[in-house]
């Protein structure tokens, strides 16, 4: 793995801008990038869901940088608060023994 590479996923990972030194990414950089496989990522062009470009019919597919850092902000989890499960009313506090059929 380049050093290019390397510092473009730290820098990535960070949420900040310096991804815009590359030009144009190929899949398998977006890939190494995101921690994702490349069918992943191809799929995510595909859909939609990550902007792309294709240079001619048949030809490789690039992703601008603005793109990957877009699609990091848009797919960040945030945490939210923890959802309280109620108790049913039947087992609170109390024990059930099951018989057995003879």
């Amino acid at each position: 793995m380049g050093e290019t590479t390397r510092q473009a996923r730290a820098t990535a990972a960070s949420n900040q801008e310096p991804l815009s030194t590359f030009k144009l990414l190929t899949l398998q950089q977006v890939a190494d990038l995101l921690g994702f496989h490349y069918e992943t990522v191809r799929l995510l062009v595909h859909r939609g869901e990550l902007e792309a470009m294709q240079e001619e019919r048949g030809g490789a597919i690039r992703v601008r940088p603005d793109a990957v850092n877009a699609y990091i902000k848009n797919h960040t989890l945030q945490p939210q608060a923890p959802v309280k499960i109620p108790e049913h009313r039947r087992d609170k506090g109390r024990t059930r023994t099951i018989r057995r059929r003879r």
